[in-house]
């Protein structure tokens, strides 16, 4: 279960990447719509002209979040208990962001535009939630090894 919520960050840090750099060049174009749903898939990219007056902000916050939660989900397969709560806190604030971000859309008449700020958020709300599950936790908790006969049950496996 610890691989499996590690494995369902992909989707979202994946997500990152390829807004990042569709939005490198700092120009949207809105003539397509999954190109301006990718622009608008950055993180952070609501507050970035306040900021700094363009989309670099947001480019560089999205590649911290893609990076932050890509070297954590690795550090988690590897069974770090603690991890899993920094995941748990990275995602918060990405479903956060983005939950406001598809609200903000939709409210403000660009509504056509939020389909991939809406699967972003999913992407985000699943592996997120999925990280915080008991069975994760006592997932995380053991060591990975089983005696034989301690996997068939008290009286039964090699020997009995």
């Amino acid at each position: 279960m610890a691989y499996t919520a590690a494995a369902l960050f992909v989707p979202a840090i994946a997500m990152m990447f390829v807004a990042a750099v569709v939005g490198w060049d700092g120009t949207p174009d809105f003539e397509s719509a999954g190109q301006a749903g990718l622009y608008l898939s950055l993180f952070a990219l609501v507050f970035s002209f306040d900021i700094t007056g363009n989309v670099d902000f947001a480019i560089a916050a999205t590649m911290t979040l893609g990076c932050t939660t890509a070297v954590l989900a690795l550090v988690m397969a590897f069974r770090v208990n603690f991890v899993r709560w920094l995941l748990a806190v990275v995602g918060f604030v990405a479903v956060g962001y983005y939950g406001y971000g598809v609200i903000d859309l939709a409210s403000g008449g660009a509504a056509e535009y939020a389909l991939l700020p809406g699967a972003t958020l999913l992407f985000w709300l699943v592996p997120t939630v999925v990280v915080m599950l008991p069975p994760v936790g006592r997932a995380m908790r053991r060591n990975g090894q089983q005696n034989v006969a301690g996997a068939f049950g008290p009286g039964y496996g090699p020997g009995h």
